[in-house]
């Protein structure tokens, strides 16, 4: 099972603060039929996010303090690759910004 993925920074990823995970990829996060808190590292401290589905679009985490995690970045651009690493898979990940 993989263990991290990576996602390239889109202009809404910016705009909305949130991260969206194509259905190809959600096998690293809990079943997408729920809404479930996640512990999610970040260099800022831990972040207490969800992972949500919706209809359309999909999977995605989004949370407040992805909001404080995006301003902490006003480096981020549009094409610049995000990677998140399952520490204890369906409960805490870690996010970064791969260099």
């Amino acid at each position: 099972m993989k263990t991290s993925i990576e996602r390239t920074v889109r202009p809404a990823y910016l705009k909305y603060r949130y991260i969206h995970i194509p259905a190809k990829l959600k096998d690293l996060f809990p079943n997408i039929k729920t809404t479930q808190e996640l512990d999610l590292e970040t260099d800022i401290g831990i972040i207490k996010t969800t992972f949500y589905s919706v209809e359309r679009g999909g999977p995605g985490i989004r949370s407040f303090g992805l909001v404080d995690w995006f301003k902490a970045h006003p480096e981020l651009k549009a094409g610049d690759r995000l990677r998140i690493t399952a520490i204890e898979p369906m409960k805490k990940y870690r996010l970064e910004i791969v260099k």
